[in-house]
């Protein structure tokens, strides 16, 4: 939560999924139950994942009109 106050672009990831037995949803219900993060934080790092993409500007956009049906 601090690297997210201090501007830092934080993101939330899976890494290894099929070894750690986890999901995104997991990740993100963990990350918000032991560090306090809101829903508009968990969409903030959801913008931040999609700015430092290997993604295209096309499907960038895509993602961010996306993730501006959930507010």
């Amino acid at each position: 939560k601090e690297f997210l106050k201090a501007g830092i672009h934080v993101t939330v990831n899976t890494d290894n999924r099929t070894v750690s037995n986890t999901t995104l949803v997991k990740e993100i219900e963990f990350v918000q139950q032991n560090c306090g993060i809101t829903d508009e934080e968990i969409l903030l790092m959801m913008k931040n994942a999609i700015d430092v993409s290997f993604a295209d500007d096309s499907i960038k956009h895509k993602l961010y009109s996306e993730i501006e049906k959930v507010k």
